[in-house]
């Protein structure tokens, strides 16, 4: 157990190392800039960090690297699985857009009815989430670190909402050199008020992440896609795309809110539905 625990740290040190220290290089050779798209080269590099550091250490134990491998294309997945990690999230995203009264600003439909806005922007999502897969951007780097290897390691010690808590801890500091050097990464928010909110995201995100990579029988194809789709469809909620006065810190808080509620559905499902038709991890139900 000790020794696990070793292994645990081992990788978290690894994973900041390697992608700290892309990331300050990487500052310094743009002359220190604080623009966020000139950034964004050493950003998609050091988000291959979680990955590497985890194929670094399986390497060097010496087994389970084709295990690891396999995860990655693991896309026999019972459908309902398909459903419940893909459809909610634009479904609460598009529903909260609507009830909170944003419209589309004309300037960006070129054209194009509003109505088609509602019904095709955020189920568009789905697929530029997909396209994280294929086009190896930042969530393929990610998720081979944080579900594919520190998850079951910190599962062999706690249940699945402290594991979660925990890594999603690890998972939110991890990206603070971004968050400190580029206002944009944040909208202007304030440190002392994105962070703490930040990482109650990043926390309740990693719950969800969690369960997805449990229920899909450990995908890592299914976790790389859900994070490709979280990230492109936060793109658009929210965000000036809308006719809506919203200050940043509203846009946030709106964000956390709807992950919220998605991680309360996630709950329900995981207590009420998820041992009917999901696979488990041996040992762990997924229950608290």
């Amino acid at each position: 157990m000790i020794r696990r625990m070793k292994d645990i740290v081992l990788y978290v040190v690894l994973t900041y190392a390697i992608s700290w220290s892309l990331w300050l290089i990487g500052w310094h050779l743009a002359g220190r800039s604080t623009s966020l798209d000139a950034f964004m080269p050493w950003i998609m590099a050091g988000s291959f960090g979680p990955g590497i550091a985890a194929a670094i250490l399986l390497l060097g134990q010496g087994k389970g690297i084709r295990t690891w491998l396999k995860c990655f294309v693991r896309l026999r997945i019972n459908l309902r699985v398909y459903a419940l990690s893909l459809l909610p999230l634009p479904l609460i995203f598009l529903a909260m857009t609507v009830v909170l009264g944003f419209r589309p600003n004309p300037a960006e439909l070129d054209g194009g009815s509003p109505l088609m806005a509602y019904v095709t922007l955020f189920p568009a999502a789905i697929l530029n989430g997909l396209m994280s897969i294929i086009f190896g951007a930042g969530p393929l780097g990610e998720e081979g670190g944080w579900r594919g290897y520190l998850l079951p390691r910190l599962l062999e010690r706690y249940s699945m909402v402290h594991s979660s808590l925990l890594l999603g801890i690890i998972w939110a500091l991890w990206h603070l050199p971004i968050i400190w050097l580029f206002p944009d990464f944040r909208d202007g928010i304030p440190m002392e008020i994105y962070l703490p909110a930040y990482v109650l995201m990043v926390v309740l995100l990693s719950y969800i992440y969690s369960l997805i990579w449990q229920w899909s029988g450990r995908s890592l194809f299914l976790c790389i896609w859900f994070h490709g789709l979280f990230n492109a469809t936060a793109d658009y909620a929210f965000k000036p795309f809308w006719l809506a006065d919203w200050s940043a810190q509203m846009r946030l808080a709106f964000l956390l809110v709807a992950v919220a509620i998605l991680a309360g559905l996630f709950r329900l499902a995981a207590r009420k539905i998820g041992h009917r038709f999901m696979p488990t991890i041996p040992g762990h139900s997924g229950e608290a």
